[in-house]
Order: structure tokens, then C-alpha cells, then sequence
């Protein structure tokens, strides 16, 4: 039996042998793999007998860039002076970027005590086989890592397990060798999101091309990570109708052994809030640009059931919910395809009119035909509707928008969308708006290749920055007109600002409206109310279900809960 540690608490039981790119070993901290090498041989030259963990910010994951490595030295007997003097200097004179403040548990008093038992992960082990380790000083090992000490689960070095770590390139010619449909698709760092791929500017490229990126071919099940840039660390894989594809140099593959790592696990556990922090924060030790390298890809290690059968039973759970919720998102995107092609029809096309102007049948109810003219005016407009304005038929809410930090919303963290220009940014504890609004985008991401308006039809509770209009529509005109009236109506000339794009609020007031009169924009919102309240259903029990994945995956994959607990569950919600 283990003799107890100073203070007390539970031994961890001795660590499974490594294997070919397992490693049971790796302290989960937060620091780059080649910081934690420094400090080790700090470590080892100074102090090679004792045990030393490490507590605070970096043992929690709550660190900034250059907070300080907080250090403890176990063991009941003090350091002598000498000791402790070289310790200091040795990582004073070397290459950490942070500070390391060293403590000695014989020296130091109870209140400090508890904040190590509380926080510790090991760094170096004591050099005696008779004395114990632990992963914390005062409590039961997870139930993770007591499944690694039983040989149930492993830390895997992603160096070890997978058969291709690589970025790509841009093809000779850079953009102008883009297509808008190719044999090839070329995935960028636009399209790569940590729910999901994203098809929207997706490039293309030729044979001739594509041959020039032969080494960097996306096979199915790849996992794929943005490696610069804002968005770096994103993850995702990619669905197999946009194969056959290649990645350009911001997009990395990391290609997993089958027969040891499932690829849609390593995915779920690279998005996972510790490996993602995890992934941030070593990007952004480098130069003044985000980036993570092919080498800080290599080391990463990531915690998994050594049974590449359960890995891919708790993937499975988690793309149900996934599954679901891609399903509710092209169901939603069929529903506005069909009020957009009615909107065209009415409003745009004036197909009713028209087919009256020619004695057709317009295929309305006898009631809603009846509502329109017969005949166009010399504007080229139905007679009687007015050439307007879109500030005639908007209420403004942009005076009720707040903008937060990053560093704030980080002490903010909750439940209610925090919206941007282009989308969701983050969610906060707290919200502005309730209800059913347009937001569009006012500043950086406003107008798109088309010319067209940035736009997010939204419901429910959210909070907006000051970067994206918040409207509903006035009077007859519904929210969904005013929505769907910026599928159709070019913003580009109504923008200024050639470095930063801006639509200001009296620019936007500006833009051309046609006004059908009340009774057409009433009929028009009956019309498509049913596909926007299905819509907005659709949208709400998605939330539920990202809420839901986002709850169980941490637990599932830290082994806190068992598949066949939730299994049952999931069946009976998806």
C-alpha cells in the first residue's frame, strides 16, 4: 500500500507503459509543448529527486499569454537555500516568455495548501519508486484517468497516431486560377467551423492545379484545423459530396490510424473547451500572427478510450445530436428558398401582375390575386405601389445595442447568443433583445461578392455589438419582407470606407424599397408565416440540441459518463 501524500488524498494508481504514440504520462497544463520541456529540464537539473506540480491559472486552464507558472514543490522536507536559489535562477536565465514563482509545500501554510490540493497537476514525479504519484493531492483521480490507469484509456500523441499531419498551399496563380465549380473543390479557412463545414465561398480548381496539390488530397473522415489567421484552431470534417478536394496553406489535415484513432472522435475532442483553449493559447505564443505548426500539431495529445469501437460509440452519440441538427439546418435553408421564391415572385418579378397584364392565371386564392394590379406603370412598377424607401418601412433599434470585450464576455459566459456583423460571436450571460428582428450587417463583414447585404434573421433572446443594424419591420411590412427584401436589393453602392466597409444607418435608410401597399404586404406575410414560424421551431430545437451535445461531451469524453447511460436518451431526442 502507497504511503499518503503530504496533506492527505489518494494516490493514483501506477501509469500504463507507453506504447507507439501513446503517452500516459502528459501533464494536462497549459503550456506549449516545448515551454513544458524547458521548465522540465529546469526541473531536473536543480531539483531531479522531488516531486513538483503545478497549480493556479495554468494547472486550471484560466491563464492569459504571460501569466506566471505557478510551482509546487512536494515533499515534507525543506528546500535548502542553495537549492532554491538555483531553481530560481535557472528559470530566470532561460527562454520562458512567463514568470515561475516556486513554492515549497513544507513551507507554506494551510489556506495555501487547499488552492494546490485544489488545482495540481503533476510535473515531474518523484524520483522513488516506493513513493506515490497523484493527479490531485485531495481527491479520487477522475474517472478518466483512473480508466488510463487501468489500461481502459490513453493519452494519444497525435504525432504517433496519425498517418498525415500536413497543410496544403495556393495554387500557382492565387485566386485567379479560382473556379466557381471545378472538379476540384479547394478548402480554405473561410469554410472550416467548429459546428460544421461550410460551403459558402467554397473555390474550385482545375486538374492542372489540383495535381500541384496531390500531397495535401482531403480523403474521407479527415479531420481538418485552420493553423492561421483569426480563426485558427477551428476543426472540422468535411461531408463527402465536396470530395474530391484539396486544403490551401491556412487549413491542415490531420489524418488519424484508424485502427487507433477514430477521426470523428478526434474531431469532438479537439473542439472540446480544454483542447480548444489548449490550441489558442499555443497559437498565440508565437509571433504577431495566430499559428500553430505542423511540430505544436504533432505533440498534441488527446485523451481516448483505447477501444477504437468505443471511440466511435461516444462520436456516435454526439453526431446524432450533430446529425439532427445539420438536418434541421437544410430544412431551414428549403423553407427560406421557398418564402425567397415567393418574395421574388411578388415582388421582384411581379408575376402576379403580369400574369393578369396577359390574361393567365396567376396560381393565387381568388382573394390574394385580387389584391394586385393589372397593369405596370411607367416606372416599370405594379400600378399604385410606391418606389420607397427601406427607412420608411424599418423600426431602428441600434440604439439599444452594447458592445462587449472579448476579455469581458470572458467573466460573461452563459447561455444567450451574442451576435455580430456576420453571425454569432459568443454567448453571454445576459440579453438586449427579445423577439424577432433583421440584423444587418453595419461594419467589417457587410456586404458580400454579390453586393448584396450581410443579413441574420434572428428570434428569441440575444445580445448585439455595434456592428450589425437591429430592425424589425413598420407598419404592414413584416420582419420577414424586410428580411427577405435584402436577398434581392443590392447594397454595394449605399457602402463607404474602402479599408473598413461600413453601411451607416442613414445609408441604409436610403436604400430602394418597392411598397406593395398594406393589404399585398399583409397577404405576403400570411403568406410565408407558416415557413417562418417553422423556421424559427426548427432554430430553437437546434439551440436545445447544441446545448445537449455541448453538455455531454466533455463528460463523454473524460469517460465521467458511460454510452450506454445516455444512449437510450439520444435515441428517444433525435
Amino acid at each position: 500500500m502507497h504511503p499518503p501524500l503530504p496533506g492527505g488524498g489518494r494516490p493514483l494508481a501506477r501509469p500504463v507503459a507507453r506504447e507507439a504514440g501513446v503517452s500516459s504520462g502528459a501533464p494536462r497544463i497549459d503550456l506549449r509543448p516545448d515551454h513544458l520541456e524547458i521548465v522540465r529540464d529546469v526541473l531536473r537539473r536543480h531539483l531531479p529527486t522531488r516531486q513538483v506540480v503545478a497549480f493556479g491559472s495554468r494547472a486550471t486552464w484560466t491563464a492569459k499569454e504571460y501569466s506566471d507558472l505557478d510551482l509546487a514543490v512536494l515533499g515534507d522536507e525543506p528546500l535548502p537555500l542553495d537549492t532554491m536559489a538555483a531553481l530560481s535562477e535557472g528559470f530566470s536565465e532561460s527562454d520562458l516568455p512567463f514568470k515561475v514563482d516556486v513554492v515549497v509545500w513544507a513551507n507554506v501554510d494551510d489556506r495555501l495548501r487547499n488552492v494546490i490540493r485544489r488545482d495540481v497537476v503533476e510535473v515531474q514525479a518523484r524520483n522513488d519508486p516506493q513513493w506515490p504519484i497523484s493527479a490531485r493531492a485531495d481527491r479520487a483521480p477522475s474517472p478518466a484517468r483512473t480508466r488510463a490507469a487501468e489500461g481502459d484509456w490513453a493519452e494519444m500523441n497525435l504525432g504517433g497516431v496519425c498517418t498525415k499531419i500536413g497543410s496544403g498551399a495556393t495554387p500557382r496563380g492565387g485566386k485567379a486560377v479560382y473556379l466557381r465549380n471545378g472538379p476540384f473543390a479547394l478548402i480554405r479557412s473561410q469554410n472550416v467551423f467548429n459546428d460544421g463545414f461550410r460551403d459558402q465561398g467554397l473555390a474550385y480548381v482545375g486538374e492542372v492545379h489540383a495535381a500541384q496539390l496531390k500531397n495535401v488530397q482531403v480523403a474521407e473522415g479527415d479531420v481538418l484545423v485552420n493553423v492561421t489567421g483569426d480563426s485558427v484552431a477551428r476543426v472540422c470534417q468535411v461531408p463527402l459530396d465536396v470530395l474530391p478536394a484539396r486544403v490551401n496553406q491556412h487549413v491542415a489535415i490531420v489524418r488519424p490510424d484508424p485502427s487507433l484513432l477514430s477521426s470523428r472522435f478526434l474531431r469532438y475532442a479537439l473542439v472540446s473547451p480544454p483542447m480548444q483553449a489548449r490550441l489558442l493559447s499555443w497559437a498565440q505564443s508565437g509571433g504577431t500572427r495566430n499559428a500553430l505548426t505542423k511540430g505544436m500539431l504533432e505533440s498534441l495529445t488527446v485523451l481516448a478510450p483505447r477501444d477504437t469501437g468505443m471511440q466511435r460509440a461516444i462520436a456516435d452519440i454526439l453526431g446524432t445530436l450533430d446529425d439532427k441538427i445539420e438536418l434541421n439546418r437544410r430544412m431551414n435553408e428549403t423553407l427560406e428558398a421557398m418564402a425567397r421564391a415567393l418574395f421574388k415572385s411578388w415582388f421582384v418579378d411581379f408575376d402576379p401582375v403580369r400574369a393578369k397584364m396577359e390574361a393567365h392565371d396567376t396560381g393565387l386564392p381568388p382573394s390574394t390575386a385580387a389584391l394586385f394590379p393589372d397593369q405596370l406603370a411607367s416606372d416599370g412598377i405594379p400600378f399604385g405601389w410606391q418606389m420607397s424607401t427601406v427607412g420608411e418601412h424599418v423600426l431602428n433599434f441600434d440604439s439599444r445595442r452594447i458592445p462587449v470585450s472579448s476579455a469581458r464576455r470572458a467573466d460573461m459566459q452563459g447561455r444567450f447568443p451574442y451576435h455580430g456583423a456576420a453571425g454569432v460571436l459568443d454567448r453571454v450571460n445576459d440579453y438586449l433583445f427579445d423577439g424577432i428582428f433583421l440584423l444587418l450587417g453595419e461594419d467589417g463583414s457587410v456586404v458580400r461578392e454579390s453586393g448584396l447585404a450581410v443579413t441574420q434573421y434572428v428570434s428569441g433572446q440575444f445580445w448585439v455589438n455595434n456592428h450589425a443594424h437591429v430592425l424589425q419591420g413598420k407598419g404592414a411590412v413584416s420582419t420577414e419582407q424586410a428580411y427577405l427584401h435584402f436577398s434581392f436589393e443590392p447594397i454595394a453602392p449605399f457602402v463607404t470606407g474602402a479599408v473598413q466597409p461600413k453601411l451607416s444607418q442613414r445609408r441604409m435608410n436610403q436604400v430602394p424599397f418597392v411598397y406593395a401597399g398594406e393589404a399585398v404586404c399583409r397577404a405576403f406575410a400570411q403568406a410565408v408565416g407558416g415557413m417562418f414560424a417553422r423556421l424559427r421551431r426548427n432554430a430553437m430545437e437546434s439551440s436545445t440540441l447544441a446545448a445537449l451535445r455541448d453538455l455531454l461531451l466533455p463528460k463523454l469524453l473524460s469517460g465521467e459518463i458511460r454510452v450506454p447511460d445516455v444512449e437510450r436518451t439520444i435515441e428517444v431526442i433525435a
